[in-house]
């Protein structure tokens, strides 16, 4: 008898003792929680307009009769890259749970591309002619390096028992810096005019030529965005995510060229004058995005559901819309501009700008992988 009571005495003693832990262990509701997360970004970049040159690739060929080639355009594309997001926010329990959230998203997306042609000048530089009017080899590189900053405000809601919906609203910050670099081995092919254009006649040179060109891009406006959740049990979820933005900012655009440009002489042949050309264009513009998350959660509570641990794992794109904007500069009799050869201005060939309003589009796209903990 004394066993029992003895027993039972020390089942209430841990029961309570247990039931005050509890107690202490639940959260109040009336407190806000905050959140920290991080995210992995393994995506990949792609630019639009970053074709180079034109390359031609014999098909089939008989001595000197007529062949046949294949064209084709050597453009850089884009390869898989390593990117973060750093992120924190809180849940205004006292303001009808409002959720803020501020978080910073890095990826720089890079490329690089060797061609050339073994049997004959075959690669045509696309631009200006004081990169050749063909060339032996090619390469071409690529840097675009992406900051964004969002301050986001939303609010969830559930619509039936499984389904959450978080429409959401927020200011972006975007800052772009780009940067290319193409070089050539150019070819020229010249010959003595004061005789026939035979094969005896004709000499070629060759010289490296190169183009350089950056932008940068500084914005800011408005985010809207719809997040939503499908949850299987109380722990994994489907979630979507949607977002568009709005930005309007400057562009600063700087391009360089090195080359040679071909000059008459005297005695009837030509020759190469170097000769180098700047270019600079500043402008304002208004860049739309759009932005979108597939995958799955899974999470986990700790502590009467005061602690949450968060894992997202899904695909994520994000289209920026005629982001790559440099100019480029095409041969014409306009005296508008002129370039510097050996320190002295040419006249006889000019150039002007217009504005690559076709192919400018930046992508980014891959693998997403999100660590959340909110308390």
């Amino acid at each position: 008898m004394k066993k029992s009571l003895l027993l039972m005495s020390v089942f209430a003693m841990t029961a309570l003792s247990a039931d005050e832990e509890q107690e202490n262990c639940c959260p109040s509701q009336c407190c806000d929680s905050f959140e920290v997360f991080a995210d992995f970004l393994w995506w990949r970049g792609d630019v639009e307009g970053t074709e180079v040159a034109e390359k031609f690739v014999r098909t089939s060929t008989t001595g000197t009769s007529p062949f046949t080639a294949d064209l084709s355009t050597i453009k850089v594309e884009g390869k898989w890259e390593p990117g973060f997001r750093f992120g924190i926010g809180t849940k205004l329990n006292d303001y009808d749970d409002w959720d803020l959230s501020l978080y910073w998203t890095y990826f720089r997306a890079k490329s690089r591309h060797v061609d050339q042609s073994f049997d004959s000048p075959e690669i045509k530089p696309l631009g200006i002619s004081l990169l050749g009017p063909s060339a032996l080899t090619v390469e071409a590189k690529w840097r675009l390096m992406t900051n964004l900053l969002d301050l986001e405000l939303g609010k969830e809601f559930y619509p039936t028992c499984n389904l959450s919906l978080r429409p959401n609203v927020g200011i972006r910050g975007a800052f772009f810096n780009f940067r290319s670099k193409d070089e050539f081995l150019g070819s020229w092919s010249f010959h003595n005019s004061a005789f026939s254009p035979t094969p005896a006649n004709r000499f070629t040179e060759e010289n490296p030529t190169s183009q350089k060109a950056r932008f940068h891009y500084y914005a800011g406006g408005l985010k809207f965005g719809l997040d939503s959740t499908w949850w299987f049990n109380d722990c994994f979820a489907l979630v979507g995510c949607l977002d568009t933005s709005f930005v309007y900012g400057k562009y600063k655009i700087r391009q360089n060229f090195e080359g040679f440009q071909a000059n008459a002489i005297n005695d009837g042949l030509d020759e190469l004058l170097a000769a180098d050309l700047f270019a600079r264009k500043d402008m304002w513009r208004l860049r739309t995005s759009l932005d979108g998350f597939l995958g799955f959660l899974w999470q986990q509570t700790f502590c009467c559901d005061q602690y949450t641990l968060k894992l997202y794992v899904g695909y994520e794109m994000s289209q920026w819309f005629q982001l790559y904007e440099v100019p480029q500069l095409i041969d014409t009799f306009d005296d508008h501009t002129a370039f510097q050869a050996n320190g002295n201005p040419i006249f006889s060939t000019n150039y002007f700008l217009f504005e690559n309003d076709e192919h400018g589009d930046v992508s980014f796209q891959g693998l997403t992988v999100e660590a959340s903990f909110e308390f």
